[in-house]
Protein backbone atom coordinates (compact mmCIF):
# COMPACT_ATOMS: atom_id res chain seq x y z
CA UNK A 1 0.00 0.00 0.00
CA UNK A 2 1.36 3.46 -0.90
CA UNK A 3 0.57 6.73 0.76
CA UNK A 4 1.44 10.28 0.87
CA UNK A 5 4.87 11.03 0.55
CA UNK A 6 7.01 14.02 1.95
CA UNK A 7 8.17 14.86 -1.64
CA UNK A 8 5.23 17.05 -2.75
CA UNK A 9 5.96 15.19 -5.67
CA UNK A 10 3.78 12.22 -4.94
CA UNK A 11 6.46 9.57 -5.29
CA UNK A 12 5.95 6.92 -2.72
CA UNK A 13 7.84 4.18 -5.12
CA UNK A 14 10.65 5.21 -7.90
CA UNK A 15 12.93 3.73 -10.04
CA UNK A 16 15.89 6.20 -9.78
CA UNK A 17 16.15 9.45 -7.81
CA UNK A 18 17.97 12.57 -7.40
CA UNK A 19 21.71 12.40 -5.06
CA UNK A 20 24.27 14.26 -4.17
CA UNK A 21 26.76 11.48 -5.83
CA UNK A 22 29.00 12.88 -8.86
CA UNK A 23 26.11 11.71 -11.09
CA UNK A 24 23.26 13.58 -9.22
CA UNK A 25 21.05 10.31 -9.80
CA UNK A 26 21.14 6.71 -8.39
CA UNK A 27 18.86 3.73 -9.93
CA UNK A 28 17.49 2.59 -13.25
CA UNK A 29 16.33 5.37 -15.78
CA UNK A 30 14.71 4.27 -19.05
CA UNK A 31 15.54 5.17 -22.76
CA UNK A 32 14.45 4.51 -25.77
CA UNK A 33 10.88 3.15 -25.87
CA UNK A 34 9.45 0.49 -22.81
CA UNK A 35 6.32 -1.37 -22.12
CA UNK A 36 5.49 -0.42 -18.90
CA UNK A 37 2.63 -1.57 -16.33
CA UNK A 38 1.01 -1.72 -12.94
CA UNK A 39 -1.40 -3.96 -11.23
CA UNK A 40 -3.63 -1.05 -9.26
CA UNK A 41 -6.65 -1.03 -7.36
CA UNK A 42 -7.54 2.25 -5.11
CA UNK A 43 -11.16 3.91 -3.22
CA UNK A 44 -11.99 6.07 -6.32
CA UNK A 45 -14.44 8.05 -3.36
CA UNK A 46 -11.44 9.18 -1.52
CA UNK A 47 -10.38 11.38 -4.66
CA UNK A 48 -10.54 14.98 -3.72
CA UNK A 49 -11.33 15.72 -7.64
CA UNK A 50 -11.93 19.63 -6.12
CA UNK A 51 -8.58 20.05 -4.98
CA UNK A 52 -7.37 19.62 -8.15
CA UNK A 53 -5.65 16.73 -7.55
CA UNK A 54 -3.82 14.31 -9.80
CA UNK A 55 -3.48 11.24 -7.76
CA UNK A 56 -2.94 8.32 -7.55
CA UNK A 57 -0.92 7.99 -10.36
CA UNK A 58 1.81 5.97 -12.49
CA UNK A 59 3.84 7.84 -14.33
CA UNK A 60 7.21 9.12 -15.13
CA UNK A 61 9.60 11.95 -15.58
CA UNK A 62 13.11 12.56 -16.81
CA UNK A 63 16.36 11.82 -14.83
CA UNK A 64 17.61 14.57 -16.69
CA UNK A 65 15.24 17.01 -15.21
CA UNK A 66 14.73 15.53 -12.03
CA UNK A 67 18.05 15.46 -11.37
CA UNK A 68 19.40 19.01 -12.29
CA UNK A 69 16.07 20.02 -10.25
CA UNK A 70 17.02 19.20 -7.26
CA UNK A 71 20.73 18.78 -7.64
CA UNK A 72 21.97 21.84 -9.01
CA UNK A 73 25.09 21.31 -11.93
CA UNK A 74 24.29 17.86 -11.91
CA UNK A 75 25.42 16.84 -15.54
CA UNK A 76 22.26 15.31 -16.04
CA UNK A 77 20.03 18.31 -17.27
CA UNK A 78 17.34 19.32 -19.53
CA UNK A 79 18.86 22.64 -20.53
CA UNK A 80 18.15 22.74 -24.36
CA UNK A 81 20.80 23.64 -26.68
CA UNK A 82 21.42 27.45 -27.48
CA UNK A 83 18.86 28.71 -25.29
CA UNK A 84 19.42 30.96 -21.96
CA UNK A 85 20.96 29.71 -18.81
CA UNK A 86 17.53 27.77 -17.16
CA UNK A 87 15.79 27.41 -20.72
CA UNK A 88 14.74 23.66 -19.92
CA UNK A 89 12.77 21.08 -22.22
CA UNK A 90 11.46 17.67 -21.29
CA UNK A 91 8.52 15.64 -21.50
CA UNK A 92 6.38 14.49 -18.58
CA UNK A 93 4.54 10.96 -19.57
CA UNK A 94 1.71 9.94 -17.57
CA UNK A 95 0.25 6.69 -17.84
CA UNK A 96 -2.28 6.71 -15.95
CA UNK A 97 -3.54 9.27 -13.34
CA UNK A 98 -7.21 9.91 -11.77
CA UNK A 99 -8.57 13.50 -10.83
CA UNK A 100 -12.44 12.35 -10.82
CA UNK A 101 -14.06 11.12 -7.88
CA UNK A 102 -16.20 7.78 -8.19
CA UNK A 103 -16.41 5.43 -10.71
CA UNK A 104 -16.95 7.39 -14.02
CA UNK A 105 -15.78 5.18 -17.20
CA UNK A 106 -12.44 6.87 -17.81
CA UNK A 107 -8.88 7.96 -16.69
CA UNK A 108 -6.33 10.12 -17.42
CA UNK A 109 -3.21 9.41 -19.39
CA UNK A 110 -1.27 12.27 -20.33
CA UNK A 111 2.23 13.73 -21.64
CA UNK A 112 3.61 16.93 -21.16
CA UNK A 113 6.07 19.02 -22.68
CA UNK A 114 7.71 21.34 -20.07
CA UNK A 115 9.98 23.74 -21.93
CA UNK A 116 11.72 27.37 -21.32
CA UNK A 117 12.74 28.99 -18.28
CA UNK A 118 11.15 28.63 -14.82
CA UNK A 119 8.16 30.77 -14.31
CA UNK A 120 8.20 32.39 -17.54
CA UNK A 121 4.40 31.28 -18.33
CA UNK A 122 3.12 32.14 -14.97
CA UNK A 123 2.73 30.44 -11.94
CA UNK A 124 6.03 28.96 -10.65
CA UNK A 125 6.76 25.90 -13.11
CA UNK A 126 7.50 26.00 -16.85
CA UNK A 127 5.42 26.51 -19.74
CA UNK A 128 3.39 23.40 -20.66
CA UNK A 129 2.42 21.83 -23.63
CA UNK A 130 -0.06 18.87 -23.35
CA UNK A 131 -2.56 16.41 -24.86
CA UNK A 132 -5.44 17.05 -22.31
CA UNK A 133 -6.86 19.73 -24.27
CA UNK A 134 -6.28 22.51 -21.15
CA UNK A 135 -3.11 24.37 -22.74
CA UNK A 136 -3.04 22.99 -25.83
CA UNK A 137 -4.93 21.79 -29.41
CA UNK A 138 -4.66 18.55 -28.28
CA UNK A 139 -7.18 16.33 -26.74
CA UNK A 140 -7.08 12.84 -26.65
CA UNK A 141 -6.21 11.58 -22.92
CA UNK A 142 -9.29 10.51 -21.38
CA UNK A 143 -8.76 6.26 -22.00
CA UNK A 144 -12.36 5.09 -21.90
CA UNK A 145 -13.37 1.84 -19.66
CA UNK A 146 -15.88 -1.14 -20.15
CA UNK A 147 -18.73 -0.41 -18.07
CA UNK A 148 -19.26 -1.21 -14.94
CA UNK A 149 -15.47 -0.60 -14.32
CA UNK A 150 -14.88 -0.34 -10.63
CA UNK A 151 -11.13 1.16 -9.31
CA UNK A 152 -11.35 -0.14 -5.96
CA UNK A 153 -10.65 -3.90 -7.74
CA UNK A 154 -7.34 -4.57 -9.39
CA UNK A 155 -6.59 -3.33 -12.78
CA UNK A 156 -3.69 -3.39 -14.80
CA UNK A 157 -2.68 0.12 -16.21
CA UNK A 158 0.18 0.25 -19.38
CA UNK A 159 1.86 2.07 -21.75
CA UNK A 160 3.81 1.60 -25.07
CA UNK A 161 6.12 3.70 -25.57
CA UNK A 162 7.83 3.27 -29.38
CA UNK A 163 10.86 6.07 -29.91
CA UNK A 164 10.98 7.80 -33.15
CA UNK A 165 14.34 6.43 -35.54
CA UNK A 166 15.85 5.21 -38.26
CA UNK A 167 13.56 1.99 -38.57
CA UNK A 168 10.51 3.91 -38.34
CA UNK A 169 11.34 7.12 -39.58
CA UNK A 170 11.42 9.34 -36.76
CA UNK A 171 7.31 8.45 -36.04
CA UNK A 172 7.37 7.50 -31.98
CA UNK A 173 4.04 7.34 -29.70
CA UNK A 174 2.37 5.95 -26.92
CA UNK A 175 -0.48 3.73 -26.56
CA UNK A 176 -2.20 3.09 -23.68
CA UNK A 177 -3.40 -0.16 -22.56
CA UNK A 178 -6.52 -1.31 -19.84
CA UNK A 179 -6.25 -4.99 -18.82
CA UNK A 180 -4.35 -6.08 -21.59
CA UNK A 181 -6.48 -4.34 -24.43
CA UNK A 182 -5.31 -1.11 -26.48
CA UNK A 183 -7.53 2.03 -25.74
CA UNK A 184 -8.99 4.11 -28.54
CA UNK A 185 -6.51 6.83 -28.56
CA UNK A 186 -2.49 7.03 -28.49
CA UNK A 187 -0.21 10.08 -28.76
CA UNK A 188 1.99 10.42 -32.12
CA UNK A 189 4.89 12.07 -32.88
CA UNK A 190 7.56 12.81 -35.62
CA UNK A 191 11.48 13.14 -34.56
CA UNK A 192 12.23 17.11 -35.33
CA UNK A 193 11.03 19.15 -32.79
CA UNK A 194 13.27 22.74 -32.87
CA UNK A 195 14.95 24.89 -30.20
CA UNK A 196 13.22 26.54 -28.28
CA UNK A 197 10.27 24.07 -28.64
CA UNK A 198 6.97 25.44 -30.34
CA UNK A 199 3.77 25.09 -29.07
CA UNK A 200 0.93 22.56 -30.47
CA UNK A 201 3.18 20.87 -33.09
CA UNK A 202 3.12 17.30 -33.53
CA UNK A 203 6.97 16.46 -33.21
CA UNK A 204 7.11 18.66 -29.83
CA UNK A 205 6.88 14.92 -28.06
CA UNK A 206 10.11 13.52 -29.78
CA UNK A 207 12.35 15.14 -26.49
CA UNK A 208 11.20 12.34 -24.60
CA UNK A 209 13.13 9.81 -27.62
CA UNK A 210 16.81 11.35 -26.30
CA UNK A 211 15.68 11.19 -22.30
CA UNK A 212 15.45 8.76 -19.70
CA UNK A 213 12.83 8.05 -17.96
CA UNK A 214 12.21 7.79 -13.87
CA UNK A 215 9.11 5.56 -13.44
CA UNK A 216 7.29 6.40 -10.18
CA UNK A 217 3.89 5.06 -8.27
CA UNK A 218 2.99 8.30 -5.96
CA UNK A 219 -0.47 9.06 -4.08
CA UNK A 220 -1.43 12.21 -2.35
CA UNK A 221 -3.17 13.47 0.50
CA UNK A 222 -5.50 11.02 2.13
CA UNK A 223 -5.30 9.25 -1.03
CA UNK A 224 -3.41 5.64 -0.82
CA UNK A 225 -3.95 3.05 -3.15
CA UNK A 226 -2.74 -0.55 -3.31
CA UNK A 227 -0.22 -1.90 -5.78
CA UNK A 228 0.12 -5.55 -7.06
CA UNK A 229 3.09 -5.94 -9.17
CA UNK A 230 4.84 -4.06 -11.70
CA UNK A 231 6.36 -4.89 -14.88
CA UNK A 232 8.83 -2.88 -17.68
CA UNK A 233 9.74 -4.54 -20.79
CA UNK A 234 12.71 -3.36 -23.55
CA UNK A 235 14.55 -5.10 -26.01
CA UNK A 236 18.09 -5.15 -24.82
CA UNK A 237 20.14 -1.83 -25.72
CA UNK A 238 17.69 0.62 -25.98
CA UNK A 239 19.33 3.42 -23.25
CA UNK A 240 18.77 2.56 -20.18
CA UNK A 241 20.70 3.83 -17.51
CA UNK A 242 21.97 2.23 -14.55
CA UNK A 243 23.87 4.84 -12.30
CA UNK A 244 25.26 6.80 -14.84
CA UNK A 245 26.18 3.75 -16.73
CA UNK A 246 24.12 4.44 -20.39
Amino acid sequence: MLLDDSSGYGQGLSTAGPASNADGFVGRAFGGGAYYEARIKFNPNNINAAGGTIWPSFWSDPIEALANTRVPNSRWNAQWPGQATGYVNFDEDDFMEEPFTGNVGYYNGSIHNWYGIQASCGGGWYCDSNNDGGSSNFNNNYNTLPPGTDFAQYHTYGQLWVAGNAANCGHGFVQYYFDGVACTDKVTWVDGIGSPPPQNQPWQFSVMDNQHMDVILGTGHNMWYTVNWVHIWQIPGQGTCVGSDC
